[in-house]
């Protein structure tokens, strides 16, 4: 390891893609941010590469540590409706980045997400990376099939390791109404301090474990720095702690309450037809193995977490 790592970011206008980045760079890291859209960010210590993934093979690299390949589409309900495109933005993207490293002769880590609804929806007491995966949409298979491909690359010496995470909930940055299915915690918030009703799909008593941002970023961290003592290529992320959703949105229109006087409500309606039956699981998901190589351990709790996001928009709304 060099002392000052330089890392390769991809999907970088994406949610973990910009909160890794602003980590890394005020852990003084090297960042070579990779994305189809403009700069978002501006530091002497990051070059931004504004590339449409199909001008892949033109890019130059210099030497990298470690790659955060996040680029992609994630949305269940997309890939099913366009599988072949799917498997282009996602398993064909990926095996072309990976031939970019080897045409640079770049062995580094390779650091990618999953997601923990590749176990399935089977109520299970606790989720380890020990659970059989059963995937139940094609972006599962889509994120499966990733993960052999790397590890295929990994066992040929064409990139030093890989590391796969799969992740719960992730939470903590803003979010505006019309984006894909993921990241309902963020969408419930910016409703809640925009005073429009909140919709929960059936009673809500499905469980989830929410990981706050920060936590992510801050794992994705370590994982480089304590790559010796990882010997698996496998490990969820998680706080540890599951939470009704109808919990989660009683709690987020409490504190809503609290920092501006909202009148948003939760509203329940009937689940959708065309819904996955993933959308209804009861998960409770161990990051155990990954704390215990290298003690991480997540510090913002759904009750500080919420409240930060909270802040966050409210100090921004008082900004515009």
């Amino acid at each position: 390891m060099t002392e000052t790592p330089t890392a390769l970011v991809t999907g970088a206008s994406g949610k973990i893609g910009k909160n890794l980045i602003n980590h890394l760079l005020l852990k003084e890291w090297s960042v070579i941010a990779i994305s189809s859209h403009k700069p978002k960010i501006n530091h002497k210590n990051l070059t931004w590469i504004q590339k449409s993934w199909d001008q892949l093979s033109e890019i130059d690299l210099p030497k990298i540590d470690v790659v955060y390949h996040f680029a992609g589409q994630n949305s269940a309900y997309i890939a099913r409706k366009n599988i072949n495109e799917d498997i282009k933005s996602n398993l064909i993207l990926t095996i072309n980045l990976l031939e970019l490293l080897k045409k640079n002769s770049i062995k580094p880590l390779f650091v990618t997400l999953g997601s923990a609804t590749e176990y399935g929806s089977s109520n299970h007491d606790e989720l380890t990376e020990n659970s059989n995966a059963v995937p139940e949409t094609f972006y599962e298979v889509g994120k499966i099939a990733i993960r052999n491909y790397i590890e295929q690359y990994e066992r040929e010496g064409l990139i030093r390791k890989s590391l796969s995470f799969r992740i719960t909930n992730i939470y903590g940055m803003h979010k505006s109404i019309g984006d894909t299915d993921r990241g309902f915690i963020d969408d419930a918030i910016y409703r809640s301090m925009h005073n429009v009703d909140i919709n929960c799909f059936g009673t809500g008593d499905y469980l989830r474990d929410y990981l706050h941002i920060e936590d992510l970023v801050e794992a994705l961290t370590t994982a480089y720095l304590m790559e010796l003592n990882l010997d698996s290529n496998l490990y969820n992320l998680s706080f540890g702690e599951s939470h009704t959703v109808i919990q989660v949105l009683e709690k987020i229109l409490n504190l809503a309450l609290q920092v501006k006087q909202t009148t948003s409500k939760i509203i329940k309606i009937d689940f959708p037809s065309d819904r996955y039956n993933i959308e209804k699981r009861k998960a409770r998901v161990s990051s155990q193995k990954f704390q215990r190589a290298t003690n991480w351990k997540p510090r913002l709790n759904l009750e500080k977490g919420l409240k930060l996001s909270l802040n966050h928009y409210s100090l921004d709304q008082n900004n515009e």
